[in-house]
């Protein structure tokens, strides 16, 4: 099975909003020993796991999944950006890995798989709200 090094330490930006990394976490994907890697850089801004504002009366926006969201928000970047990481070349992949890495992590059978269909439904929409972003900030 796939492996996280170290621990997500994170600061608050925006209160209940947006965060940044303290320190880089990292991801091998696949199986242990695979040599694959996604790495998130210490200074990367995420807002987690983005549950829809109703859903966090039952969701925390940092869960078992937190790790996991991390690295589906910088791979979801870098597709809006058009630089895909190599290891998710595709929305597809980028969800994909998304839910292989909150298995590593623990999260519950069934939560895991209502969140990872939650990203294949709603992941288009945020991804073109996120290109439009990257556009204008540019």
């Amino acid at each position: 099975m796939s492996a996280f090094t170290g621990c997500l330490t994170i600061r608050e930006l925006e209160p209940g909003r947006l965060w940044q990394l303290v320190d880089p976490v990292r991801y091998e994907v696949g199986s242990k020993g695979s040599g694959a890697w996604i790495e998130v850089p210490s200074g990367f801004e995420t807002d987690g796991a983005s549950i829809p504002t109703f859903a966090r009366l039952f969701l925390a926006i940092w869960g078992t999944y937190g790790r996991a969201a991390v690295i589906h928000d910088l791979l979801y970047r870098l597709l809006a950006a058009g630089t895909p990481h190599q290891m998710a070349p595709t929305r597809r992949d980028a969800d994909r890995v998304f839910r292989e890495a909150m298995a590593v992590l623990g999260t519950a059978t069934a939560l895991r798989w209502a969140m990872w269909a939650a990203v294949r439904v709603g992941g288009g929409f945020a991804l073109h709200r996120l290109r439009i972003r990257l556009r204008a900030a540019s």
